[in-house]
């Protein structure tokens, strides 16, 4: 396949969706699964949902797009040491809670907000 069929097929199929929008269908998914987390000084285990961090969800999809859309990652600005502007946060968050509800405290207790039952693919 050429670099013009190439473009053409992604304009085709992919012209109506963002970056977030196929970073969220493919690599994100949901789950039901309990994490067991040990207590204090390890007398009892405790099981929480599945929780994953906003942030870690944001420094993956960074890492995505400096691999695959290299383009676009300079583009952007995220490549930036200085850069007061987080591209694609806002809208990354806002498709976030539309699909998996609203942000939450981590609950095994660190101050981490993000998503329940959600994990990497």
């Amino acid at each position: 396949m050429g670099k013009e069929n190439l473009n053409e097929f992604k304009k085709k199929y992919f012209s109506d969706k963002s970056y977030v929008d196929i970073y969220i269908k493919c690599f994100l998914k949901e789950t039901a699964d309990l994490i067991k987390v040990k207590g204090y000084m390890s007398f009892r285990e405790y099981e929480y949902p599945c929780f994953l961090s906003f942030d870690s969800i944001y420094n993956d999809y960074q890492k995505w797009i400096y691999y695959n859309h290299v383009r676009y990652y300079e583009e952007s600005g995220m490549g930036k040491w200085l850069s007061l502007k987080c591209p694609d946060k806002s809208e990354l968050k806002d498709k976030l809670i539309e699909k998996y509800g609203s942000l939450i405290r981590n609950p095994n207790g660190t101050r981490e907000y993000g998503f329940i039952n959600i994990q990497f693919k």
